[in-house]
């Protein structure tokens, strides 16, 4: 009887399986685990996920500036200007992703 719930409580618990959610494609919701399974506090969550609000909402005004250029007919920067603007944007990614790696090696 024991080693029933042994296996049912690891069948819940995807790092007891070496299963990662997200490699999978699926969020911690869609599988029904909490954060808590997964080893992240709801504070650690809570910055995870402003993160990626912050990102998001970067992405949506680039989006909608990169609309607005596309209806222009004369571009308002050069192609130096552009690059110079891209290379900022991959620097501040990669700093966010550095951070989430950062967060997840102190819980793990």
């Amino acid at each position: 009887m024991s080693s029933r719930r042994s296996s049912r409580a690891q069948g819940t618990n995807p790092k007891a399986l070496g299963l990662n959610p997200r490699a999978l494609g699926l969020s911690p919701k869609q599988l029904g685990i909490s954060p808590r399974q997964l080893g992240i506090s709801p504070k650690q969550l809570a910055k995870k996920r402003q993160i990626m609000t912050d990102l998001s909402d970067e992405l949506a005004a680039k989006r909608a500036a990169i609309r607005a250029a596309r209806e222009c007919t004369e571009p308002s920067l050069s192609a130096a200007e552009a690059i110079a603007l891209l290379e900022s944007d991959l620097v501040m990614v990669q700093a966010a992703i550095d951070a989430l790696h950062a967060e997840e090696r102190r819980a793990g």
